[in-house]
Parts: C-alpha cells; sequence; structure tokens
C-alpha cells in the first residue's frame, strides 16, 4: 500500500513538473521529461516496499506504465486549465495540438512505456 502511495505523490510532482516545464517552451525536450516521470514513478513504486504487493510482470507494469500516462495527461489538463484561467478559449486537445505540436502525444505513451519498461 505504502508503495502505491509514493508512486501516486510522485505521478503528481511529475505532472507538476511537466506543467511547469510545459509553460517555458522546451519543445521536445519534453520528451525527456515524459520519460524521467515514468522512470520516476516506476522507482517509486519498486524502492518504497515490495512493488505495493503488485505480482512481478505484467500486473506491475501496468499499473506504473498507467501511472506515468497519467501524470503526462494530467500536466496537460493542468496547462489547459491555466490557458482557460487566462482566458483562452480551446478545448482540450486542440489546445494542446496547438500548444506543444505534433510531438505532444507522443509524451503519454513514451512516459508509459519508460515507466512500464522500468518496473519489470
Amino acid at each position: 500500500m505504502r508503495a502505491l502511495l509514493v508512486a501516486d505523490a510522485v505521478a503528481l510532482g511529475g505532472a507538476i513538473v511537466f506543467f511547469a516545464l510545459g509553460q517555458v517552451d522546451i519543445g521536445p525536450g519534453l520528451l525527456a521529461a515524459a520519460a524521467a516521470i515514468g522512470w520516476a514513478g516506476a522507482l517509486g513504486l519498486l524502492w518504497s516496499g515490495d512493488g505495493a504487493g503488485l505480482p512481478a510482470g505484467a500486473t506491475r507494469m501496468a499499473v506504473s506504465g498507467g501511472l506515468a500516462a497519467a501524470a503526462i495527461v494530467t500536466g496537460f489538463v493542468l496547462s489547459w486549465a491555466w490557458s482557460r484561467a487566462e482566458g483562452g478559449v480551446l478545448d482540450l486537445f486542440a489546445y494542446v495540438d496547438l500548444r506543444y505540436g505534433a510531438l505532444a502525444w507522443i509524451n503519454v505513451p513514451l512516459a508509459a512505456a519508460v515507466g512500464a519498461w522500468r518496473a519489470r
């Protein structure tokens, strides 16, 4: 149980970091940030206990990958919500496409893949 809480906290922190980095326009550098968030989330899951009691293999990999993907999507949602608070009118998908470009949606599966691979 403790491992899941730590992994959740790491994912939330990763979402906030991803949001902050997105605000300073590092462009393709967000790919490296997404990979680092996936890696850190998996380490949080593994190092803070027995892997949350999850059996090694597909289940633990799915949990880690899902948390990493959710962190990136949460970062995008935070960025979109910030733009709406400043008077933006675009929906989430249009905002992400315009703000981050074609590489934006690669961040989600990249973070999930790195998180899953590290949690194996």
